[in-house]
């Protein structure tokens, strides 16, 4: 990829984002939005997976651990979510 591109735009959000995160495995993208939901992207080719919706609190940031079978959600109501 040439300095200055983009390897994929993924777009068609109804709200600003808040956080990104990869997991481990690189090969999917987690997004999150200020409207209290979760989108997941496949990363290789940039294609919509899931939109995780229901949070009760807007989702400050996301972190996974290596294996990539726990995801750990920190939300602005002072509550983490595994």
């Amino acid at each position: 990829m040439a300095i200055g591109s983009y390897y994929s735009t993924l777009k068609g959000y109804l709200s600003y984002i808040s956080a990104v995160a990869f997991l481990p495995d690189g090969q999917l993208v987690v997004l999150i939005l200020y409207n209290k939901t979760i989108w997941l992207w496949e990363a290789v080719m940039g294609f919509y997976y899931s939109t995780l919706k229901g949070y009760l609190s807007y989702v400050n940031a996301v972190a996974f651990l290596l294996n990539g079978q726990l995801v750990v959600l920190a939300l602005y109501n002072k509550t983490v979510q595994l």
